[in-house]
Formats: structure tokens, C-alpha cells, sequence
């Protein structure tokens, strides 16, 4: 569940100077989490593509800082900043090839926000494959190719957030998490 917050979504953008669109990452702002590729693969997109598109960087940052006009680096955010600055967001970007379980893309999904997610991750993968919630790559290019699709399509990012929604309401509410632990227990008890 995301934080409580009144805020609106012209509030945030007012706090954080957002004049246009942007995709959002929140996490710690590290290599090892991808943030670098993801900020590459943005350049890369804007160089290719002249998109108004800013990126969003929305955590502790623990790597150099790009400098660029369409590239905020918000550091720390506050709990009730979260939910709205997901609500304004084109799309939430998870960039890391060793996510696991990726609370990021739930609570995107829970917002009806579509993800693009690093398809070297296995998890984060199939989260898309299962739900049709988002768009995922496996390079460079293909991460382009995505933020260009999804940026330019509104119907798109509109089917895909519904998507995500409904998945994580089936399969990540408490009732079925507890059912499906519950499930887990006996089947070791049982061998």
C-alpha cells in the first residue's frame, strides 16, 4: 500500500519545478540499480526522439549526478510525496537487472500506472508478461524503443495501468498473499 497523502498531483509538480511529462524511478539513485543505464538509455531517447519527456529520479543518490536539464534528481522524498508524484508520472521506470520482487511495480500497478521494466530481470519479466501491465528490455536500444512507444500513446499507458491494477488486485491483495502462504506451510508440513 502506498503512503498516505493529501497532496495533489499540481502541487508536486509546483514543489518539483515539472513543466512536462516524466517517467519516474524511486529507489536508492545507484549503478548497481541500474540508474546509469536508465539515464543513458534517456539521453538516448531524447537525443533520438526531441520528446518534452523529463526523468525523475526520486531517492538517495549514491553515484554521480548527470547534469541535465530534463534530469532531476530529487534526492529524499517524503512518504506522501510518493503517491502523487507516481499519479503524475507517464510511466514508472525499474531499471535494476536483480530485482526481485519490486514494490515499485506494485505500487505503480496499484496507482494504474504502466511500468518499463529491465527484462534481465526474470521477476520483473514475468510481472509483465503475466499482468500486460508494462513494457520491458533487454538493451539499450530496446529501452528507447519503449519509452518512445509508451510516451506516445496514451491509450497504451491507459490499458496497460488497468492491466497492472487488476493483477495486483487478484494476486497481491492480503487475502490471496495469505492463502497462498497458508498453501506453502502445509505443503511442508505435509513432506
Amino acid at each position: 500500500e502506498l503512503p498516505v497523502s493529501e497532496l495533489k498531483v499540481s502541487e508536486i509538480r509546483q514543489t518539483y519545478y515539472l513543466d512536462a511529462p516524466y517517467f519516474l524511478y524511486i529507489g536508492r539513485v545507484e549503478t548497481g540499480k541500474g540508474c546509469q543505464s536508465l539515464i543513458d538509455g534517456f539521453l538516448e531517447f531524447k537525443e533520438t526522439t526531441g520528446s518534452s519527456q523529463k526523468l525523475v529520479l526520486a531517492g538517495r543518490v549514491h553515484m554521480d549526478r548527470h547534469k541535465h536539464e530534463d534530469i532531476l534528481f530529487t534526492d529524499f522524498v517524503p512518504d506522501n510525496h510518493i503517491k502523487p508524484l507516481i499519479d503524475g508520472a507517464t510511466a514508472i521506470v525499474v531499471p535494476s537487472a536483480f530485482e526481485s520482487l519490486s514494490i515499485l511495480l506494485l505500487q505503480a500497478f496499484l496507482r494504474r500506472k504502466p511500468v518499463v521494466v529491465n527484462g534481465l530481470s526474470p521477476v520483473l519479466k514475468e510481472h509483465c508478461l503475466i499482468s500486460n501491465g508494462g513494457l520491458f528490455y533487454q538493451d539499450q536500444d530496446e529501452m528507447v524503443a519503449c519509452l518512445d512507444l509508451i510516451s506516445q500513446n496514451s491509450s497504451l499507458q491507459k490499458g496497460l495501468g488497468e492491466n497492472g491494477f487488476n493483477y495486483t488486485a487478484d494476486h497481491y491483495n492480503w487475502k490471496s498473499v495469505l492463502d497462498r502462504f497458508g498453501r506453502f506451510c502445509k505443503s511442508i508440513v505435509t513432506h
